[in-house]
């Protein structure tokens, strides 16, 4: 693995954190989109008002009318931005799917050290400290993780 493979690498487990943050974040919005969609249906389907008196001609006045093209067209736009965050969702997940088959070939020392390094965000010397061997050795197994991993991604 030459210095450029090993690089790119590690910018991409950098982002892990980044990116089970934005999982989050991402489904919390497509929550909230469905909420939303849920109230405008509420208000496309009103229950229909009994109405005594005078005649009411065909019941449908342009008020009315307007509101509920108004309201199919804000659930449209609600529907485009759920289907956007659900494709995000799979982005996101379909990359941290790539990087946890491929982290299956490691050793559980190697695991370790990358779990602890980028899903927690440890520096190497905590890392070494706490599987109690040398920091140049947390930093060979992990290029030999780097390595391992690159063969399957």
């Amino acid at each position: 693995m030459d210095f450029h493979e090993y690089r790119s690498m590690r910018n991409m487990l950098r982002k892990i954190p980044k990116v089970l943050k934005e999982i989050d974040a991402v489904k919390q919005q497509r929550q909230a989109v469905l909420n939303e969609i849920s109230m405008v249906e509420s208000g496309i389907n009103p229950q229909s008002q009994v109405l005594s008196g005078m005649p009411h001609g065909t019941g449908i006045s342009m008020t009315t009318e307007n509101e509920a093209l108004r309201l199919i067209s804000l659930k449209e736009r609600y529907q485009d931005r759920l289907a956007e965050l659900t494709e995000r969702i799979n982005a996101l997940e379909t990359f941290m799917y790539r990087i946890e088959v491929s982290m299956c070939w490691l050793s559980p020392d190697q695991t370790r050290i990358l779990r602890m390094r980028y899903w927690c965000g440890s520096s190497m010397v905590a890392i070494s400290i706490e599987m109690n061997i040398s920091e140049r050795q947390c930093f060979r197994l992990e290029r030999q993780a780097f390595e391992i991993m690159g063969e399957h991604l």
